[in-house]
């Protein structure tokens, strides 16, 4: 009986982790999208907007530890009754792949934020910044629709 308890308090952790990284993956997705609005034609506001937004991705990242942490602690009170279901290894994959698309995305905005305080000439910081933030963009919209998969699979498990 406490086994079922335990697994029933990992499965809420693990949700709560999810919608946190996933829930702000889209507040950090429409942030940027206004930073992007706003940059040419009000720099210092764009950046207060930024700057506001830096510690999204932190927040998100711990949501994503918590959701491995008590997945591994599901795996251990089912003995692993899921790892061979279809939807799980897809799971998985995506989690993978949500976690290399985080790095990329971290990457890509040290990039961007170099080129902004460099204040190079305003041709090549409009070039380079339409660019990365472009990436960017499109970064934060895998993310969320990976989280959507993830949410999907969890919810309409399948063999």
């Amino acid at each position: 009986m406490t086994t079922y308890y335990l697994l029933k308090l990992a499965l809420t952790i693990h949700i709560a982790g999810l919608t946190i990284a996933g829930g702000l993956s889209l507040a950090n997705f429409l942030i940027f999208q206004r930073f992007r609005k706003v940059y040419f034609d009000d720099t210092q506001r764009a950046l207060i907007t930024l700057e506001g937004n830096a510690k999204l991705p932190r927040i998100a990242n711990i949501g994503i530890v918590i959701s491995i942490v008590s997945g591994i602690a599901m795996m251990i009170l089912t003995n692993g009754a899921f790892m061979n279901q279809v939807w799980f290894e897809i799971k998985l994959a995506l989690l993978v792949i949500t976690i290399v698309n985080i790095i990329w995305r971290s990457l890509l905005k040290r990039k961007l934020n170099k080129a902004i305080k460099q204040n190079k000439a305003r041709v090549e910081i409009e070039t380079n910044f339409l660019g990365l933030s472009n990436m960017i963009h499109i970064s934060a919209f895998i993310q969320i629709l990976l989280f959507l998969s993830i949410f999907f699979l969890a919810s309409f498990r399948f063999n």
